[in-house]
């Protein structure tokens, strides 16, 4: 019986096994190495790659979901750090998140009540839709955000 390895070893091979890689050129001490880039991280990059959205529907995402995380939107994992921190008032990274906030309402608002729940879960929670309906559904909804951001 062959005894499973666990570890970063394990981690790696689980990552060549499923995830897709190119080519990538980075200067390392003036030198130029050539190293690997994972280029299927989140469902928009998926879809991409099985052309399944186009660019402009995955630049549209990816700005959500920059705004949704500049909102500081994501679950958390530590509630406050009040207990640690002086809060004192509001600061500059407070009133980025805020417009941020209002940002993403004003591209959720854009995209509509039918879209928005796809578009959601594949932008900013990363998680991908089930089935064909859902995919025109997102389709359409990432259409609807890239012509409200101008793409």
């Amino acid at each position: 019986m062959e005894q499973q390895q666990e570890g970063p070893a394990a981690i790696n091979r689980f990552r060549l096994a499923q995830d897709r890689f190119e080519d990538a050129t980075v200067e390392v001490d003036g030198a130029q190495a050539v190293v690997k880039r994972v280029v299927n991280v989140t469902p928009l990059d998926r879809y991409a790659r099985r052309k399944l959205l186009d660019r402009r529907q995955v630049e549209a995402g990816e700005r959500l979901a920059q705004v949704w995380f500049a909102a500081r939107m994501e679950p958390r994992v530590v509630a406050s750090y009040r207990d640690w921190v002086d809060c004192g008032t509001a600061s500059d990274a407070a009133v980025d998140r805020e417009g941020a906030r209002r940002r993403f309402a004003r591209a959720i608002r854009a995209v509509g009540p039918i879209a928005a729940r796809e578009v959601v879960e594949t932008c900013c929670h990363e998680r991908a839709v089930g089935g064909t309906v859902a995919m025109e559904i997102l389709r359409r909804g990432l259409d609807v955000l890239a012509d409200h951001y101008g793409l």
